[in-house]
């Protein structure tokens, strides 16, 4: 097999929610259980499946609203209607460095080249924490 491409996934927020860190998303979702949100690109994406782990992690109840891709969701999450996503970077990554969504972590081994001040969740007090997609090409 042979690895083709990897993508950085992220842990981001929209700025209205009151958390900077991962820490702080975990302690408000808990102070508030069934109340935040987050977007996925339908049930049993990576973006889905990345905050099942999260939630099974951490214990917080977030409630999922799927949607059928990045073009109906970042609306939504660009202007606050849905609070939390784990995601690709490409489709945030500007929006990110616009300070119109906050990264709190990357999911990643080691930090992202693209956020170098952004920590890895499992720097973020979650050892063992791994999120990303990759492609590869395997050959019989």
């Amino acid at each position: 097999m042979t690895l083709v491409a990897a993508i950085t996934f992220a842990l981001v927020v929209h700025p209205d929610v009151g958390a900077n860190t991962v820490q702080e998303l975990i302690a408000l979702a808990r102070s508030q259980p069934g109340k935040l949100n987050y977007v996925s690109i339908g049930a049993g994406s990576q973006h889905h499946l990345g905050m099942e782990l999260f939630k099974a992690t951490t214990g917080v109840d977030l409630v999922h609203v799927p949607y059928k891709g990045s073009a109906q969701y970042l609306p939504d999450l660009l202007s606050g209607r849905v609070a939390v996503i784990f995601t690709g970077l490409p489709p945030v990554l500007r929006h990110i460095q616009a300070g119109k969504l906050r990264a709190l972590a990357v999911g990643s081994k080691q930090r992202s080249s693209a956020l170098p001040d952004v920590p890895t969740v499992a720097e973020s007090g979650m050892p063992g924490f791994e999120m990303s997609a990759w492609f590869g090409i395997l050959g019989l």
